[in-house]
């Protein structure tokens, strides 16, 4: 999806964002989420197996 929908979305929704609940708080404080995911996605792989990815929002941390 191009940056002109997303903004078509913010316009008419009046932002793109989490909203007015509490702000994101990461489950992993003292650590790299990224990190520690790869890691864990590592050790539950092998050539064997695929993966789908059905998520939401914009995909940004989609691997």
């Amino acid at each position: 999806m191009s940056k002109d929908f997303y903004d078509k979305v913010a316009k008419k929704f009046g932002g793109y964002g989490y909203g007015t609940g509490p702000r994101y708080k990461s489950e992993y404080p003292t650590g790299n989420p990224e990190k520690i995911f790869k890691k864990k996605l590592l050790g539950l792989s092998s050539k064997d197996k695929i993966a789908l990815d059905i998520g939401c929002a914009d995909g940004k941390f989609t691997l």
